[in-house]
């Protein structure tokens, strides 16, 4: 009995710390820089275990494949929280809301 108290107690404190780390509310957001990642194609190798007949055992071989990477339109905002600190940070976005911010940061 005293296990399931002192596991539940336990379980409690987690979810109540847990919970109140994300209080953070978002009062204001400024973008400060732009960058944009346009379109391309990579190729890339990764290695894959295949079993050799000849040798009776796995060998590692390379598999390599054409990536292809869509471009990629980025935003970093200072963020302000109701606590008055600030943070940095870069989202993505789609690229009319680039363009927006784009156009109001000083050239």
């Amino acid at each position: 009995m005293k296990k399931i108290i002192a596991f539940m107690l336990a379980f409690m404190l987690i979810v109540a710390l847990l919970c109140g780390c994300n209080s953070f509310v978002e009062t204001g957001r400024e973008a400060v820089e732009v960058r944009y990642t346009p379109a391309v194609d990579s190729v890339e190798t990764d290695y894959v275990y295949k079993y050799n007949w000849y040798l009776d055992e796995f060998v590692l071989l390379p598999d390599t494949k054409t990536v292809h990477h869509e471009e990629e339109y980025e935003v970093r905002y200072n963020i302000t929280y109701e606590d008055s600190s600030v943070r940095s940070e870069w989202q993505t976005v789609d690229k009319e809301t680039y363009e927006k911010a784009r156009d109001k940061l000083p050239p």
